[in-house]
Order: structure tokens, then C-alpha cells, then sequence
């Protein structure tokens, strides 16, 4: 269970871990249960491609599913100290999204495991179970990233912040995750 948004043209995307098994493969790839629109709308997904190293998959509907598309825009690691937003469907108790706020405290080019690798964005949001690839928000409502785990220090302990793979790196890969690419 996860979240994710919608961009368009029938595509979602999410977390990769949110649609994968432990394996880093994928458990189904068909009929995948995407709800939309405060979940008044319930449909069926097929997923097409996923990264396990940026932690980011993409998923095709249907149909279109008649609700807005969100759009990514590139940070190009400007922000600091800006406002963000993490829109989500955490623990799956709610039938509106929980909204959180926060601050972009810096950017990191992450090297090293667990996944995402790349260019990540830390805020001082903390999102809990099921938030995991909810759009990271702008003021104006544009997705500059995507939710991926707390962050916790070297011994393990949570720090109180949220870390998201950036729209940047999504962007850099969403042509060959809709074209099929896994692994």
C-alpha cells in the first residue's frame, strides 16, 4: 500500500517499493488497484516500468481518468528553506488526502544505499506508513519530488525528517520507465 499522482496521458507515478515485493521484482504487474479523485474513483493499473535505484515506478491506466494531472517541474537543487508539501493517503485512514507541511532542508546527491540514489530532497515533514510516493509539493502545486522514506541517522534513529527523490532525477528516467524499463 502507497500513494502516488497522476501526470497525465493515463500515467501515475509512485514509489518503486510501493508496487514491488522484497525482491525488488515485481509481485503483480496487472490489475493493480489505483484509487483517484479522494478515492471516489476506482480503477485498475498495469505497471510498466520502475527504477529500484531512484525508487520510482510508473504506472498505466486504463482510460483516462477524467481528474487533473499534476506536473513535475525541475528544482535543479534550488530551494532550500522553501515551503513543500508531501499530498498523500498515509495508513489508509482517511477518504481525503492528508496534507503536511514543511521545509526543503537541503538537497544531497545520494550515493549510497537504501535506494533512492541520486538527488534527493530532505524536509522537516514526517509522513507515515502508505505516504511512501506522494507527490513533494511546491507552493504553486507542482511536484518537485517524491516521497520516499524517513530519514534516520548512522545508529537508525528517525531524525524527523522526510526524504524524496527529486522531480529532476523522475524526469531524467520517465521515458524509459514508460517505455518498459525495470530493474
Amino acid at each position: 500500500m502507497g500513494s502516488g499522482f497522476y501526470i497525465g496521458d493515463r500515467w501515475v507515478v509512485t514509489a518503486a517499493h510501493v508496487v514491488l515485493g522484497s525482491s525488488g521484482r515485481p509481485t503483480q504487474t496487472r490489475g493493480i488497484r489505483v484509487y483517484l479523485d479522494s478515492r471516489r474513483i476506482i480503477t485498475s493499473g498495469t505497471l510498466i516500468g520502475w527504477s529500484t535505484q531512484k525508487d520510482v515506478a510508473v504506472l498505466r491506466l486504463p482510460a483516462d481518468p477524467g481528474v487533473p494531472a499534476l506536473e513535475l517541474r525541475r528544482t535543479n537543487f534550488v530551494g532550500t528553506g522553501n515551503k513543500v508539501y508531501i499530498v498523500g493517503y498515509p495508513l489508509d485512514i482517511a477518504d481525503a488526502p492528508l496534507i503536511t507541511e514543511g521545509i526543503i532542508s537541503e538537497f544531497i546527491n545520494s550515493t549510497s544505499s537504501p535506494p533512492p540514489v541520486g538527488w534527493v530532497l530532505l524536509c522537516d515533514i514526517v509522513s507515515a506508513s502508505g505516504g511512501s510516493g506522494s507527490p513533494m509539493l511546491d507552493t504553486a502545486g507542482r511536484v518537485i519530488g517524491v516521497n520516499q522514506i524517513e530519514f534516520v541517522d548512522t545508529s537508525g534513529v528517525p531524525t524527523g525528517l522526510e526524504i524524496g527523490i527529486t522531480a529532476d532525477e523522475v524526469l531524467n528516467i520517465l521515458d524509459a520507465l514508460k517505455a518498459g524499463s525495470g530493474g
